[in-house]
């Protein structure tokens, strides 16, 4: 992604970087450095754990690096605290929704219906509706997600009974 914002982007841009945690530095060294030569700005918000190395030599590169606490907040939380923005109650909502399904913890209904959607539809569609709706889908969406998650369960269902099994140690293995 870093590379392509190399060769893409203008030169002199505000970057923002949300929900990537290197495992190296080395990985992302060339598009990074470029990028913090080229552009005004880079805020990296991150809730994972980094190690020790990579993060600093993001920081080095004059990276605005925002990272969180694993366990109790995801990168929306992070990126909403870090931001100096008097956000609307509805994007605090979506953060809260949003951790729901990253952390797991699967209290809120609606965390699961807005991962999908995340997932089946367009960056652009899903940036447009959330920004409409928030956290709380319109009902055409609703049943897409719906209709989605149908077909979903059927390839499941479908891989599943196809699967053949292994005995590995104490393991079974289903391969399909």
């Amino acid at each position: 992604s870093l590379k392509r914002v190399v060769a893409y982007a203008d030169d002199d841009i505000d970057l923002f970087v949300c929900d990537l945690c290197p495992d190296e530095y080395d990985r992302i060294a060339e598009p990074l450095e470029a990028l913090s030569a080229s552009t005004d700005l880079i805020r990296w918000f991150d809730h994972h754990q980094w190690n020790e190395p990579t993060e600093q030599a993001v920081r080095d590169l004059g990276v605005d690096l925002v990272i969180g606490e694993s366990d109790a907040e995801c990168t929306a939380d992070v990126a909403l605290r870090s931001l100096d923005h008097a956000f609307d109650d509805q994007w605090t909502e979506l953060a809260a929704v949003t951790r729901d399904h990253d952390l797991w913890i699967k209290d809120d209904p609606r965390s699961d219906d807005l991962a999908d959607y995340s997932y089946w539809a367009g960056s652009e569609e899903y940036a447009t509706v959330i920004g409409t709706y928030g956290a709380d889908l319109p009902e055409t969406v609703q049943a897409y997600v719906a209709d989605r998650r149908t077909e979903k369960e059927a390839r499941i269902d479908a891989a599943v009974a196809r699967a053949v099994t292994h005995e590995i140690a104490e393991w079974t293995v289903a391969v399909t």
